[in-house]
């Protein structure tokens, strides 16, 4: 399961910059590159836990959305110091996560879907 994940994450990542620089979005490669390491890893943990409560498969979809509020709030605490900013390259940084977090949210939700 890495494995498609690890191929997930380096397509979103090379779409990523591809699309920072065709639409000038004035982000550094490497808070893009953080960005999705730290998505990657927070999935690559959540993966894990799933992993280990699949033997009752009469809550997954309670505990999916447990952990999906968690690492969101996971996600928040990491932009957090990006939210108080007016600055407009801040603000596409912002942006950038959240396409980047509900890109992986969806694929979470294609996973669930394939071992429920």
């Amino acid at each position: 399961m890495i494995s498609f994940r690890l191929i997930f994450f380096i397509i979103l990542v090379c779409l990523n910059i591809l699309c920072s620089f065709v639409f000038a979005l004035n982000l550094s490669i490497f808070r893009i590159v953080i960005s999705h390491l730290f998505i990657f890893i927070i999935s690559i943990i959540f993966d894990s836990v799933v992993k280990q409560i699949l033997a009752n498969k009469n809550k997954i979809f309670s505990y999916f959305l447990a952990f999906s509020l968690i690492k969101f709030i996971c996600f928040l605490l990491f932009i957090w110091f990006f939210l108080l900013s007016d600055n407009v390259e801040q603000l596409n940084h912002i942006l950038n996560f959240f396409f980047i977090y509900f890109s992986y949210l969806v694929y979470d939700i294609v996973f669930l879907r394939k071992i429920a």
